[in-house]
């Protein structure tokens, strides 16, 4: 494990390079981080991160919890909760996430909202609250970002999915930046679910700093109990694959992804949904 005093600076760059570009090369969900990213289609509780809309899709209380290692360093990683109730008026959903060691801490709380608009349209909504800490002599810096997000069933079998996000900017002089800013990003993928079995994921990021990053993924269920997913993304390159056990009212999944030039990033998450009520 690399020294602090030396970790911090490497760390600080890597901040800077997270407040600019936006980190779409790490997504929240082991299940996402199989696909390399490739998630803005799905519908799972991982959707409170990765596009609300998707959030339609759940019938009953889900609780999700993750933890990833960003390039094999315990500081560099990243805890998330996810939680989603339906209700009649549509989805509620909340998400928690710590990134971070104690000479740098990254927290995010947010609120979330979707709904079916008809049988084969859904959209979402979500508020954050972000906080950034850093060493000894810089002042925490609070942010307020939004979120939101659509997908539709166009025809069977194949959906389409994009989502808007953006960050309030901080002018504090004493954070690591003199402007901590993230840009208004926008994702937009298209899913085509084959089968029961396989679906494959398009999709592609950009905003107003960063060239675009491309991203495919695939999902195959070997067993009603067992998937298999991999996936690559580019700027900068990334490969990515996990897997995923199903077990009655629990799921674990686990992914990997390897950086270009700062190496692999190993990620496991757990799903509980409450049991379906009978008729």
């Amino acid at each position: 494990m690399l020294p602090k005093h030396i970790l911090f600076p490497i760390y600080a760059i890597l901040f800077i390079s997270r407040c600019f570009a936006g980190d779409n090369n790490s997504p929240v969900g082991a299940r996402a981080a199989g696909i390399a990213g490739a998630s803005v289609g799905l519908a799972d509780v991982w959707s409170v991160y990765t596009n609300q809309a998707g959030l339609t899709k759940l019938n009953t209380f889900t609780a999700g919890v993750c933890y990833e290692q960003r390039f094999a360093l315990k500081e560099l990683s990243l805890k998330s909760i996810a939680l989603a109730l339906p209700l009649k008026q549509g989805v509620f959903a909340c998400s928690l996430a710590s990134f971070g060691f104690e000479l740098y801490r990254e927290n995010s709380y947010g609120i979330a909202f979707a709904k079916k608009l008809g049988n084969n349209f859904s959209t979402g909504v979500k508020l954050n609250y972000y906080s950034f800490k850093l060493a000894e002599g810089f002042n925490t810096t609070n942010l307020l970002g939004a979120e939101a997000g659509i997908q539709a069933e166009v025809i069977k079998g194949l959906n389409i999915a994009a989502q808007i996000g953006t960050i309030s900017s901080s002018n504090n002089s004493n954070t690591i930046s003199n402007r901590i800013y993230l840009p208004h990003q926008l994702s937009v993928g298209v899913l085509y679910q084959f089968s029961e079995k396989i679906f494959i994921a398009l999709q592609t990021d950009k905003n107003l700093s960063q060239k675009a990053i491309f991203k495919i993924g695939v999902e195959y269920a070997v067993l009603k109990t067992l998937y298999l997913r991999a996936g690559i993304a580019t700027n900068p390159t990334l490969s990515a694959f996990g897997m995923g056990f199903y077990l009655k009212n629990i799921s674990i999944d686990f992914a990997f992804s390897m950086h270009q030039t700062l190496g692999y990033t190993p990620q496991i998450g757990m799903l509980y949904n409450t049991p379906k009520r009978s008729s």
